[in-house]
């Protein structure tokens, strides 16, 4: 059973140090904060055992199992809303499944090889979950920021918030980099013993391919935060629409917001899709990170038309990070769950 724990400070420069560094050892996460690496551990250790706080990798843009990136509304009978995301969480495909309030009743993010992969999941798949009464796909053609680029905003920044995702090269995964890739997606700073020891590989040889998975792409780290536990209760998801000749100035402005966690362009219309990581309890205006410029027009930015979606209490959002053969970066292995009604991750799993 999770004990009850409170974010001071001290927890959430931790966090954002982890955030900027998943991986980094201790000596140099205590050196940041201000404190020594013992304590830091330790630190750390409280906020992921109560489920505060986790570190997990996921497929990025240099993995050749998640080359397309969808964003699917789905909408659901109202009385299987909850079992329809409950049983999709568990799907290869599905990076994260959000329970929303608004014109859609989930929101999936689904990563896939290729169109006809990704086609026959919506078809064969999705579209004949019993529950779902429709779908509505957009495929994602570039990412200004995302959950790993996302910060707390505690600490000085870095300039690393907001930044788009580098231009990486499509890497082939053998049996060996899934094994890594899923030991990664359950715990992010796994030693480098523990995931030679899964994936029957030496120390050295570990060491070597988690840094080759992480450096091209294929892996993407981030440390996550019960919003809730951060100040953050309220999760907004924001579709917009912008000109055709500014989507690209108006995706990275929105990018370079503190609060927001992501920001894509979208092939269809709306044409931006926008994740906020959290708005207080009382309202507090979006703001730019340092040196940002501010968005012009009513409304923070340039949209024309935009869309709310408030993510609900009981969200279901269950991303699986891990690889296998098939077309994506997630499985959900049984027993495990997403953040539960107060945000925090339940003990035994993983999130993206």
């Amino acid at each position: 059973m999770q004990q009850s724990v409170a974010l001071d400070e001290d927890d959430l420069a931790l966090l954002e140090a982890l955030q900027r560094e998943p991986r980094a050892p201790w000596t140099a996460v205590a050196e940041v904060v201000g404190t020594n690496a013992v304590t830091a551990s330790r630190r750390w250790e409280r906020l992921r055992a109560t489920g505060a706080a986790w570190v997990t990798g996921g497929p990025g843009p240099g993995s050749h199992h998640a080359q397309l990136l969808a964003y699917v509304d789905v909408t659901c009978l109202p009385s299987e809303k909850t079992r329809v995301a409950q049983e999709l969480a568990g799907d290869p495909h599905a990076l994260s499944v959000d329970i929303t309030a608004g014109g859609r009743d989930l929101l999936l993010t689904v990563a896939a090889v290729d169109l006809v992969t990704l086609g026959r999941y919506l078809l064969e798949r999705l579209d004949r979950v019993t529950g779902v009464t429709g779908t509505r796909a957009r495929i994602a053609t570039r990412l200004y920021a995302e959950g790993s680029t996302w910060r707390l905003g505690v600490l000085p920044s870095n300039g690393a918030t907001g930044s788009p995702l580098p231009a990486t090269r499509p890497t082939v995964l053998d049996e060996v980099d899934r094994e890594l890739m899923s030991a990664l997606g359950v715990d992010g700073r796994a030693s480098y013993a523990a995931l030679a020891q899964v994936a029957g590989i030496s120390q050295p040889t570990a060491r070597r391919r988690v840094d080759r998975l992480i450096s091209s792409g294929a892996v993407l780290l981030r440390t996550d935060v019960a919003a809730p536990l951060a100040g953050l209760p309220v999760m907004v998801v924001l579709s917009a629409d912008a000109p055709a000749a500014r989507l690209d100035e108006a995706a990275a402005r929105l990018g370079r917001l503190h609060q927001v966690r992501l920001s894509a362009t979208l092939a269809g219309t709306p044409s931006l899709l926008d994740r906020l990581a959290g708005l207080p309890g009382g309202g507090a205006p979006l703001r730019a990170g340092p040196g940002a410029p501010r968005p012009r027009g009513r409304g923070g930015g340039p949209a024309r038309r935009a869309a709310l979606g408030q993510a609900d209490g009981s969200s279901a959002r269950l991303p699986g990070p891990q690889h296998r053969d098939g077309p994506d970066g997630r499985v959900a292995r049984p027993g495990t769950g997403g953040p539960g009604v107060d945000g925090r991750r339940p003990g035994g799993t993983h999130s993206w």
